[in-house]
């Protein structure tokens, strides 16, 4: 499980993270670790996102491949992601990430974030909002205040 996290992290290329979501969406639930602890979880997820607020801390956007994927894998499935699955507490920290950067900048990233987000359901897209909303209000714009708002 841990070995196949280590190709979600930000620092491999777009299409390989965008592969693995593909080809394991239909069991993405099984990157949860059962008996993980907060801050085993907390960890991982720091080491997974490529940085806080951009207009902060100088970190990259993540690119529309990995945002378009991340939000697929959050869309109606067989077997849905709970809220406490890592993938899903990931995907929610990467796209709310981008709806508070994107808040920051352009109207043209928030239509982006609009198209990328239909289609989700109403808990998850509260979930990213709420993240985002909360991120933005922290100020603080780093990895670790992200993933405390997830």
């Amino acid at each position: 499980t841990n070995f196949i996290r280590l190709f979600l992290r930000h620092d491999f290329p777009a299409k390989i993270i965008t592969d693995v979501l593909t080809k394991l969406y239909p069991i993405l639930h099984v990157l949860t670790i059962e008996e993980e602890d907060k801050k085993s979880l907390v960890f991982s997820l720091i080491q997974s996102i490529s940085g806080g607020l951009p207009s902060l801390d100088s970190s990259r956007r993540d690119p529309s491949s990995v945002l378009d994927s991340f939000s697929l894998s959050l869309k109606k499935r067989d077997k849905e992601l709970s809220r406490n699955d890592y993938v899903y507490l990931l995907a929610i920290a990467v796209l709310s990430r981008n709806l508070a950067s994107s808040s920051q900048r352009c109207d043209c990233g928030l239509q982006a974030m609009k198209n990328r987000l239909s289609g989700v359901s109403s808990i998850v897209f509260y979930d990213i909002t709420r993240a985002a909303e909360k991120f933005l209000r922290s100020g603080v714009g780093t990895k670790d205040s992200l993933i405390s708002c997830v």
